[in-house]
C-alpha cells in the first residue's frame, strides 16, 4: 500500500505536467490555424466586358467602354482582409474594355467622383489609405495593435503586411488595354467626411487616349444606374 501511494505521488505531478504541455500544444495549434484562416489571400475579381455592368459609359465610335462596380456592402467587400467600409473607404472596381483593333492608353487618366451636391472626390492615394486604416487601431484584420507609447513612424504605421500587399494587388494599375481586352482594378474613395449617398453621383474619367495619342471624349458614369440595378 505504501509503495502504491508513493508511486502516485511521484508519477502524479509528472503526468499532470505532461497533460498541461499537451493542452498548450493543442491550443497553440488551433490558434495558428485560426490566424492562417483569418489572413485569407486577396483574389482580384475577373469581370466580364465593361458593357455588362449596369453603371457604364460606352463610346461606340472609339469602341471603348468603362464601368464601375461599387463594393458598398459587407458581402461584396468580404473579398478584402481590411475592413475598408468601416474606415470610410469605398472600394470601386474600375473596368475598361477595348473592343477595337488598336490599344487604348491609360497612363494619363484622371478619375473623379462628383456627388449630387457637386462636391468632388478624387481616389485616395496610398498614404491617404494608410492614414485612414491606421487611425483608431482596433481588433480587426486590417490594423495591428501597437503599444500606446510607440510614436507613429509615418503613414504606414499600424497597417499589417497582409493589408499592404492587398492594397498593392487591388489598386488599378493598368497602363493600357490591348485590342479585344479588358483591364480592371480598384479605386478607393474616402467618403468618411461626407457620409452622403451615392444617389445622383457621377464618376468622370478623362485622359483616355487611343493608340495614336489622341484623347477620347470624357466618360460619364452615373451611379444611379448601379443603384437602380441593386436587389
Amino acid at each position: 500500500m505504501r509503495f502504491r501511494v508513493l508511486s502516485r505521488r511521484i508519477r502524479g505531478p509528472r503526468f499532470g505536467k505532461a497533460r498541461r504541455l499537451l493542452s498548450c500544444a493543442v491550443f497553440l495549434g488551433l490558434g495558428l490555424t485560426t490566424l492562417a484562416m483569418a489572413a485569407k489571400r486577396f483574389v482580384m475579381p475577373h469581370p466580364t466586358d465593361a458593357k455588362t455592368f449596369p453603371a457604364h459609359d460606352e463610346h461606340p465610335m472609339e469602341k471603348v467602354s468603362i464601368a464601375i462596380d461599387p463594393y458598398d456592402t459587407e458581402q461584396k467587400s468580404s473579398i478584402f482582409n481590411a475592413r475598408y467600409l468601416e474606415r470610410g473607404l469605398l472600394p470601386m472596381l474600375f473596368i475598361v474594355s477595348n473592343s477595337g483593333s488598336q490599344p487604348v492608353v491609360l497612363d494619363g487618366i484622371n478619375v473623379q467622383l462628383v456627388l449630387r451636391d457637386r462636391s468632388k472626390i478624387s481616389p485616395a492615394n496610398e498614404d491617404d489609405m494608410y492614414r485612414r486604416l491606421s487611425r483608431n487601431p482596433g481588433n480587426d484584420s486590417g490594423v495591428s495593435r501597437l503599444p500606446l507609447p510607440t510614436p507613429p513612424r509615418g503613414p504606414k504605421a499600424g497597417v499589417s503586411r497582409e493589408v499592404k500587399d492587398e492594397m498593392d494587388a487591388a489598386h488599378f494599375q493598368a497602363h493600357a488595354v490591348e485590342p479585344g481586352g479588358t483591364q480592371s482594378g480598384f479605386f478607393f474613395f474616402d467618403l468618411s467626411e461626407t457620409q452622403k449617398s451615392l444617389a445622383g453621383a457621377h464618376l468622370y474619367v478623362t485622359g483616355v487616349r487611343d493608340g495614336g495619342g489622341n484623347e477620347l471624349m470624357f466618360f460619364d458614369i452615373p451611379l444611379d444606374k448601379y443603384l437602380a440595378a441593386k436587389p
